[in-house]
């Protein structure tokens, strides 16, 4: 759906409010006081998420700062995933920068240790290269041993041929710099051919 084509249903939901609200602004939709405040909650509990706290320690985090119960915080949870997912990247995809940003912490963390726990610092990045896919094929890539190289028939009227064997007798052959009465223009019979006129 493009973005001109978001509309805000009749009987929208919280959910597709605050979603249309970060796609197209103020301008569009007005959340109310307490849109905005499901709005901000969502918006700590997806940052405590990127900042590495487990989904379960964000969810008492923001009930104890909140005042809200943790049933509430389980579903405001849920939403920020949706929502955030859908706006950064999707489902899936979501979940897996999250993970990548956890393994780039246990990484960081092993590597500052005293002396550097280079075992956990590896057994991190092999995480991380697994959760980017940079492990696996590039789909997007061709497959190369099916290509063959192209080639070319190129048939030469017997005057440049001939021409051509003179100067590859002689060795190295530098065309742009070749000027002989030999190689002259040649007419060769063609048929001309118009495009269509508009309408035929």
């Amino acid at each position: 759906m493009a973005l001109d084509e978001l509309k805000l249903l009749p009987k929208e939901t919280t959910y597709d409010r605050i979603y249309v609200w970060y796609i197209k602004g103020d301008n569009y939709v007005a959340l109310t006081d307490t849109e905005k405040e499901i709005r901000d909650r969502w918006q700590q509990l997806w940052l405590l998420l990127c900042h590495g706290r487990t989904p379960e320690k964000a969810v008492r985090f923001m009930a104890r700062i909140t005042g809200i119960s943790r049933s509430q915080a389980y579903k405001d949870l849920r939403d920020a995933t949706k929502l955030f997912g859908e706006v950064v990247k999707t489902g899936k995809d979501s979940k897996r920068a999250l993970y990548e940003g956890y393994a780039n912490k246990i990484y960081q963390m092993a590597l500052r240790k005293t002396p550097p726990d280079l075992d956990q610092a590896n057994k991190a990045l092999a995480n991380m290269i697994k959760l980017s896919g940079l492990d696996e094929n590039d789909p997007d890539l061709p497959d190369f041993s099916k290509l063959e190289p192209s080639q070319f028939t190129i048939n030469l009227p017997p005057e440049i041929l001939n021409f051509l064997r003179v100067l590859a007798h002689k060795g190295a052959i530098n065309l742009s710099q070749v000027r002989d009465e030999s190689l002259k223009t040649l007419d060769v019979q063609h048929t001309e051919i118009k495009p269509d006129e508009p309408g035929q």
